[in-house]
């Protein structure tokens, strides 16, 4: 046998050899664990979780972040009681809470008609509701979540509720306190004078101001406190809902405008409440 026809034979053996599967497949690529498979969404909630008010929207963001295990980090910036926390969220530039997916808390998903832009700011029943954000970010897993126009979000709804003032003595000859109630809660009671107002008056006089306030969209963060020749009065827009006086301040052992930040917190968790769709 010549050279040619041998090396010729030996190419034709290891062609077999290779036709009939004995060499070792190629290895299979290892997925790469630092980048898993699918789009990683995060959702940084500046939330005041101590205080609790919001804890159905707490738990609802948990569920999400238990769905989407792996796929979706949720960062909790408590700025109730953690001076890191309150930091954060005032370098955020934000004066109420927000949710923020990817750093935004405007988004915008869908086409056509059901196209939906949302603000996630203030609780949850004042501009979103859970199953909005549900839908947000499904979106956002989707790559289909966009940066939305804060003017084209969707409005602030008008709040149902109603509130009044109303008094209860401690039997017949009993000192007088007056209450102010929101959605069938007190939320405020004052047993000083005022001037000329009994505390009666004075609390029925901050539920028709709070009531005129409701016929329009109402954020939270309309609620602010100023300082007044009596004391710290509790503001809605320019109105004066109620004035923590010294009298006020000494029957409460605080100061007066540790007082009526007290109640402007009240008051502001109690129409959080009852904005929460299914109502209080």
């Amino acid at each position: 046998m010549n050279r040619h026809l041998a090396l010729c034979m030996l190419l034709l053996a290891a062609a077999a050899v290779v036709l009939t599967g004995c060499t070792k497949p190629p290895a299979v690529e290892e997925p790469d664990q630092e980048h898993p498979e699918g789009p990683v969404v995060t959702l940084t909630a500046y939330i005041n979780v101590s205080s609790g008010c919001q804890q159905p929207t707490v738990d609802a963001i948990k569920e999400l972040e238990n769905k989407h295990e792996g796929k979706l980090s949720v960062e909790f910036v408590d700025f109730g009681d953690k001076a890191e926390g309150m930091k954060a969220w005032k370098a955020a530039g934000l004066t109420c809470m927000a949710l923020q997916i990817n750093g935004v808390s405007t988004v915008a998903w869908g086409e056509g008609d059901e196209r939906r832009t949302v603000t996630f700011e203030f609780p949850v029943g004042f501009s979103w509701t859970h199953e909005d954000l549900a839908e947000a970010i499904e979106a956002a897993l989707e790559g289909h979540l966009e940066k939305g126009d804060p003017e084209e979000a969707e409005g602030l709804r008008l709040l149902q509720v109603e509130a009044l003032g109303q008094s209860v003595k401690e039997g017949d000859t009993g000192p007088e306190t007056g209450q102010l109630v929101i959605a069938d809660a007190v939320v405020v009671e004052v047993t000083q004078e005022r001037g000329e107002l009994d505390p009666a008056q004075r609390v029925t006089a901050a539920a028709e101001t709070l009531t005129r306030a409701l016929t329009k969209p109402f954020k939270p963060d309309s609620l602010a406190l100023e300082q007044v020749e009596e004391g710290w009065a509790v503001l809605v827009g320019d109105e004066t809902l109620l004035v923590a006086t010294s009298a006020d301040a000494e029957a409460a052992e605080v100061q007066p405008k540790k007082l009526a930040g007290e109640w402007s917190l009240a008051i502001r968790e109690a129409l959080a409440k009852a904005a929460r769709p299914g109502g209080p």
